[in-house]
């Protein structure tokens, strides 16, 4: 069975993006950062007909989470057809550069550039493993 894991897909795009997986008869795990969001939206889709979701704990800042998303998923499967780096953050917008917030600017680098960058490396293996793998990374700007 094919597999995609998507990275904030509790809502938004995301979500619709673990729907279309679903119908097309891949297992799909969706991830979210907060695990309990992820388990109430997996719920809610296989009352409605979507089939072979997995809810699963993700946040892209943390290796460890990761690490264990990694060791996770291959409970389920020895490889992946598809990431789909999706998670980010807007943080505050319409910044002047004269009042420009660097706490903030470092927010979104961490989770829109550098948290896509550790899950990618991190399922390499797995995605080596497909015959036909593919990385997708979602940006809204």
């Amino acid at each position: 069975m094919k597999t995609v894991l998507i990275s904030g897909a509790n809502r938004g795009i995301g979500l619709e993006t673990a729907k279309k997986f679903s119908q097309q008869g891949y297992r799909v795990f969706l991830g979210s950062k907060n695990y309990e969001n992820g388990l109430h939206v997996t719920e809610e889709l296989k009352n409605s007909g979507y089939l072979k979701i997995i809810p699963i704990s993700l946040d892209t800042h943390d290796q460890t989470i990761i690490d264990q998303t990694f060791e996770f998923i291959t409970q389920y499967t020895p490889s992946l057809e598809v990431l789909i780096n999706n998670a980010e953050i807007c943080g505050q917008q319409s910044q002047s550069p004269t009042i420009l917030d660097m706490d903030n600017i470092k927010e979104i680098y961490e989770t829109n550039l550098f948290g896509s960058m550790r899950l990618t490396k991190t399922m390499i293996p797995l995605l080596r493993k497909s015959p036909d793998p593919r990385i997708v990374n979602v940006s809204r700007n």
